[in-house]
């Protein structure tokens, strides 16, 4: 399923389906993906910095226009590296890296994530007249 063009539904209708997709890769991780030691909770914040910030040198493709970014914290918890994959409006969903420790990582599956919280959501009757916006 290519990501949806999400500027074209007012911010609440996108807050709800983002909640979706929260847990449904909190889901995905708890379920099969993470190391029995580990576990994913929803809209937590670990360390002394935001998950979104960064710092780019290069500004995205015009066709580019999104980003996904994986952070890994270096071993002495003050270096941070970002993984950056640029993407656009109708394009799938690639894996990506979720770091949980300096160079442990599991893959997460970005797309299969995506395509389960918008298939549940179509019940909802706020989400479901999305369908005539995305086809």
């Amino acid at each position: 399923m290519p990501v949806h063009d999400w500027s074209r539904v007012d911010a609440g209708t996108f807050h709800h389906f983002q909640h979706s997709w929260i847990e449904e890769v909190q889901r995905m991780l708890n379920s099969d993906l993470l190391p029995p030691e580990y576990y994913a909770m929803a809209e937590q914040q670990a360390g002394l910095f935001g998950p979104d910030v960064l710092t780019r040198q290069e500004y995205p493709k015009p066709d580019k226009s999104l980003t996904l970014a994986a952070y890994e914290s270096g071993p002495d918890g003050t270096s941070t590296r970002a993984y950056v994959q640029p993407i656009a409006i109708g394009d799938y969903l690639p894996n990506m890296p979720l770091f949980l420790k300096s160079n442990a990582q599991v893959l997460l599956q970005l797309e299969a994530s995506y395509e389960r919280a918008f298939a549940a959501d179509q019940r909802t009757t706020a989400i479901h007249s999305l369908n005539r916006l995305f086809k």
